[in-house]
């Protein structure tokens, strides 16, 4: 082995060494990118009062539940009808009556879901 094979073998080493050196740097640079981008993240979310935007629709359902026993009534729905105060509901081979025990609820089509109502003979102004 001659002088100058010797250096090769020190410059090739070298390298490998400092080509090691900025993949760990470069390694380094993305994982603090990515440890600040999740703070800033966790920050905000910190910050949000609401972040997943549960409160925001309990309190939709909530008004919609108080619009629907405040306000003046809702119509007989398709399928139901109203006759001398008792509210009926098609059912096959003929008619069912509905009652305050019954779990009737009528949702508009295409609507929102703040739209549904439940079917009874109050909530109907069926008398």
């Amino acid at each position: 082995m001659s002088e100058g094979d010797s250096h090769l073998v020190w410059k090739i080493a070298g390298g490998v060494v400092f080509g090691l050196l900025i993949f760990n740097a470069i390694e380094r640079y993305q994982q603090r990118k990515a440890l600040d981008d999740g703070l800033r993240e966790l920050q905000r979310i910190a910050a949000d009062p609401d972040p997943m935007g549960w409160r925001a629709a309990a309190n939709a359902h909530q008004n919609a539940s108080n619009r629907a026993l405040t306000n003046a009534p809702m119509p007989v729905p398709p399928g139901f009808r109203c006759t001398g105060g008792t509210l009926l509901k098609r059912i096959e081979g003929g008619w069912m009556q509905v009652t305050e025990r019954h779990n009737e609820w009528y949702c508009p089509h295409g609507g929102p879901v703040e739209d549904c109502y439940r079917v009874s003979a109050q909530s109907t102004g069926c008398r």
